[in-house]
């Protein structure tokens, strides 16, 4: 099953694994800014496998307009591990895996950056599932990931918060139901 026009291509294979990756950073230049957390989810033929999340202590304070958007503080920060001090663990989970993302470009970008600032480099292809979405659904006004999800028939806890966790479970579901609708043709 594949689905592709000029701005997006995406093939799904269900034997294979995907990386959901979703992060918090402290503005949106990834040249200038930082990830402070990052959360991977692997599914494979629609199920969660497993999970890492880490907070990543940012070599600068976070700014009291980040702290209230994301709910993170610097406090929460303070014994957090350095994204070098990660890095082997996200590679090594992530492995050569396909990511998914909502809004790729955007958390690509900070994944290429922070891998380049330590030597690495980002190599995994990668699917904007937005784009996907916007492909599928050309008519839906908004493309917020809860819109979508809305539109979508997703039920959302009533406690449904900002976490992490609660983030990547939004998008496998949302992953799911497209993937799902273009196997079935829908």
């Amino acid at each position: 099953m594949e689905e592709k026009n000029d701005k997006c291509k995406f093939q799904y294979n269900e034997e294979e694994e995907y990386c959901i990756v979703e992060i918090e950073t402290s503005g949106v230049s990834s040249k200038k800014d930082e990830m402070f957390q990052i959360g991977i989810m692997k599914i494979k033929n629609g199920k969660q496998m497993e999970h890492f999340i880490s907070f990543i202590k940012p070599e600068k304070e976070l700014s009291q307009n980040i702290e209230d958007i994301t709910g993170i503080t610097n406090e929460m920060l303070q014994e957090a591990p350095s994204f070098q001090e990660i890095l082997p663990q996200i590679v090594d989970f992530i492995k050569e895996d396909m990511v998914i993302c909502y809004c790729s470009m955007f958390n690509v970008d900070f994944l290429k950056e922070s891998y380049k600032k330590h030597q690495k480099e980002f190599k995994n292809p990668y699917t904007d599932l937005c784009r996907v979405i916007k492909h599928r659904y050309p008519d839906l006004k908004y493309y917020k990931l809860t819109n979508v999800a809305d539109y979508l028939g997703i039920v959302r806890s009533e406690h449904f918060g900002k976490g992490m966790l609660e983030r990547l479970l939004l998008i496998k579901h949302v992953f799911n139901v497209v993937v799902d609708e273009m196997i079935n043709k829908i």
